[in-house]
């Protein structure tokens, strides 16, 4: 997963420039310019770990029928 992609809601797909909103806070995350937005940018890499945790979660989990 790309650096800050956890808060990024951008797609090519989607034409809504609402979903810019966060694209200045993002670009600080993937090259922090000072030591908070660093301490921010090493949360957000933990987030992600998080992240990649709930999807392997949601992966094992049956969504079928119960027998």
């Amino acid at each position: 997963m790309p650096d800050g992609q956890v808060l990024d809601c951008d797609s090519a797909l989607l034409d809504w420039p609402f979903l810019e909103r966060y694209s200045d806070a993002i670009a600080n995350l993937r090259e922090p310019p000072d030591a908070q937005w660093q301490e921010l940018a090493d949360l957000t890499t933990k987030a992600e770990n998080y992240v990649n945790q709930g999807h392997l979660v949601w992966q094992m989990i049956s969504l079928g029928q119960p027998r």
